[in-house]
């Protein structure tokens, strides 16, 4: 009896052995997984641990903080198919969401504002015209980064277009890496413009805190006048002028004169 307890005893007090899982296993174990190694007939039985030494997957790491980036979606107007699977299959193999219509009425039809989007369409198509698709999208106020394709140069129009908003003008036939740069700068063009709507409309929703007095002493403070001047200009006391000022302050929430500015004239603090 006793040789039997102390065999039992040994069996569950085997040592145990620690071993690295060699990187790159498909199969994943999880840390510190015990995996018994029982041979019924060895009083050495040995405990093994894997130990999972290999790095995170994406999955499993900390999110990162960075803003998510928008989908960027690259509208084609063109009658051509085979011009509109061309340009597709480029674009989509670069990163870019793609939409392709086959007439400028098509795409009024579907389009709905609010994608981060860049407009290629070609200048002559049957029915309404890309031309006649731009002055539309103009007077309808849809601010869409455009890129005219044309077969047939013609500086004029091409100077007259870009005046209206228009990116570039591709002269066919075009290279790829042309295309790309173009559709690239166009979105670049894009974040700028919408950036500056962002600040324009925070600054609107500022100055709506104030009273009309206060946006009156406001704009001479930007205007570099001191409280002195404020004051003749608007025919009030010193005092007034700094309790106006002080206030200004407490609604734009800053401490200091620069930052004051940095929030009314839209730019951001270093």
């Amino acid at each position: 009896n006793s040789g039997a307890i102390d065999s039992k005893w040994q069996r569950s007090h085997a040592p145990v052995t620690r071993v690295r899982r060699p990187r790159g296993l498909v199969q994943r174990i999880p840390r510190a997984t015990n995996a018994r190694n029982r041979d019924p007939g060895s009083r050495n039985s040995v405990s093994i641990i894997w130990i999972d030494d290999r790095p995170m997957s994406p999955s499993n790491e900390t999110p990162s903080t960075a803003p998510p980036q928008p989908e960027r979606f690259v509208y084609i107007v063109d009658d051509d198919e085979a011009v509109r699977d061309s340009l597709r299959w480029l674009l989509e193999g670069s990163g870019f969401n793609v939409r392709t219509f086959h007439s400028a009425e098509s795409f009024l039809n579907a389009y709905t504002p609010g994608h981060f989007a860049v407009l290629i369409l070609d200048v002559r198509m049957g029915g309404m015209s890309g031309i006649e698709l731009h002055d539309e999208l103009l007077r309808q106020r849809y601010d869409l980064p455009l890129i005219f394709m044309t077969g047939h140069g013609d500086v004029g129009m091409a100077v007259a277009r870009m005046k209206l908003g228009a990116v570039d003008f591709l002269e066919k036939p075009f290279d790829d890496k042309q295309l790309i740069s173009t559709v690239e700068n166009a979105f670049r063009q894009a974040r700028v413009k919408q950036n500056d709507a962002q600040r324009r409309e925070q600054r609107q929703e500022l100055l709506a805190r104030l009273t009309p007095r206060e946006q009156q002493v406001l704009e001479l403070i930007a205007a570099g006048r001191l409280n002195k001047q404020i004051a003749g200009d608007l025919n009030i006391s010193i005092k007034t002028v700094e309790a106006h000022r002080a206030n200004i302050m407490d609604k734009f929430e800053v401490r200091t004169m620069a930052d004051l500015m940095r929030r009314f004239l839209g730019s951001s603090p270093d």
